[in-house]
């Protein structure tokens, strides 16, 4: 005699999905009844999700029912199990119901396979006719389609259709076609526009991209400089990361520092600086041994640039430039380290009232880490920090209200340095991700 059972994880093979994990049960092993060709079990990644968060669920917690994920679940068809075991889902073309955590067909075991239940029995005709295809069940001498034979699709008269823009619906419910030009997809049983419900009859569903607008402080002296607290430094100073949006309101053709770090203050013993040369445009990564070490490129006024530079181990550096709405340019070098950091600040430089900024900036984010290309990448599209591994402070610099405000929860927030006066301008405007909307 044959029958299905709840899953006990015994299987011989698994894969796993961005949806779940494929449990094969063989069709028979030691110590266990025989199973009718195998039971295939697809398994909500859910489970792994809970047991990761500290949740369980376990013979101890659940003696009377099954496991989907960390909850214990009552036996239905949909969730059959006994002891904490992995929920199966029955058969409902050979099952009616789920009794004492096994699949069954009346009070009988589940049918095998070629069989259908039909009012508790098994059979292999239905009213004498051929036996009912995948997705229908015998009712009455008929097969038909309903929520019981087609949980997972819709019903076309008595045929199990897979959801689809043609055919849409799910439970056993009665297919509908969404109107492509009131909806683009057909979700968990329903048509949808983007992120909605299927458009009214006066709207049209269509493609909209949002732009991001951010707004950055302006400096136009040295003393709105940004003091960067000690705190917030790691204990190396050779695996460190620093971007941020730049922007130069006047050529002031002079030094202008948007980020140093200094050792003593004052850098005058040792200083790595991103900071433009005397002609006031051209931003290079600067050291107290060769001077500029890496060209980044030339600076426009009244254009945001997005600039990073990083130094690991060895004084290995890296830097990256890119103008809003352009690609981003890498140049490598080598740099003379900083042995440790005693001040740091954003904006100006400690060493000359002359090392300011008459521009803007927005967006400033520094790691304790060397940041790779792909990583760069994405903090140059984003508004908003991508790595937050080592993420050292978030420096928004997006309101004058609260200037130094840091966004990481590490509370590194900038110091104003006394006498600072910082304006409001508009940002870097960001490309939106482009979604369905409906409109008007």
């Amino acid at each position: 005699m044959s029958y299905e059972r709840p899953v006990r994880l015994v299987a011989f093979g698994v894969a796993c999905l961005i949806s779940g994990c494929i449990f094969y049960i063989p069709p028979a092993d030691a110590g266990l009844a025989p199973i009718d060709a195998g039971i295939v079990v697809i398994v909500d990644a859910g489970i792994d999700a809970g047991v990761d968060a500290g949740l369980s669920c376990d013979a101890a917690s659940c003696p009377s029912g099954c496991c989907n994920g960390n909850v214990c679940a009552a036996n239905s068809l949909n969730s059959c199990g006994l002891n904490g075991s992995v929920c199966l889902v029955c058969d409902g073309s050979r099952a009616d119901t789920c009794s004492s955590g096994a699949c069954r067909c009346g009070a009988n075991p589940a049918c095998v396979a070629g069989q259908q239940c039909v009012s508790g029995a098994c059979t292999s005709t239905c009213g004498g006719g051929p036996l009912c295809g995948t997705g229908q069940r015998c009712v009455g001498g008929s097969c038909v389609c309903d929520a019981t034979s087609c949980a997972s699709g819709c019903c076309e008269g008595a045929t199990c259709r897979t959801s689809s823009m043609v055919t849409c619906g799910t439970g056993g419910a009665s297919c509908v076609a969404c109107n492509a030009m009131k909806a683009d997809r057909c979700e968990a049983g329903a048509c949808r526009c983007g992120q909605a419900s299927s458009c009214s009859a006066t709207q049209t569903c269509t493609t909209s991209t949002a732009n991001v607008n951010t707004t950055a402080i302006s400096f136009d002296d040295q003393q709105d400089r940004l003091v960067v607290p000690n705190t917030a430094w790691p204990t190396s100073t050779t695996n460190w990361t620093f971007a941020s949006w730049v922007r130069i309101a006047v050529d002031r053709n002079e030094y202008s520092a948007f980020f140093t770090i200094e050792q003593p203050a004052g850098h005058s013993t040792e200083y790595n600086e991103l900071v433009t040369t005397g002609d006031g445009t051209t931003l290079v990564l600067w050291d107290h041994s060769t001077g500029a070490a890496i060209t980044l490129g030339q600076l426009t006024v009244g254009t945001w640039y997005f600039a990073a530079v990083s130094v690991g181990p060895g004084g290995a550096a890296s830097a990256w430039l890119a103008p809003q709405g352009g690609t981003l340019t890498k140049r490598t070098g080598t740099v003379a380290v900083v042995d440790h950091v005693e001040m740091s600040y954003v904006g100006a430089s400690n060493f000359a009232f002359t090392e300011f900024i008459n521009g803007s900036m927005a967006m400033a984010r520094l790691w304790n880490g060397v940041l790779s290309d792909a990583e760069i990448q994405a903090e140059f599209a984003s508004p908003t920090p991508m790595r937050t591994s080592g993420l050292i402070a978030d420096w928004r610099l997006a309101a004058t209200s609260s200037v130094g405000a840091d966004s990481s929860g590490l509370a590194h927030d900038l110091i104003l340095n006394a006498g600072a006066t910082h304006g409001s301008t508009p940002g870097p405007v960001f490309t939106g991700t482009a979604t369905r909307v409906c409109t008007p």
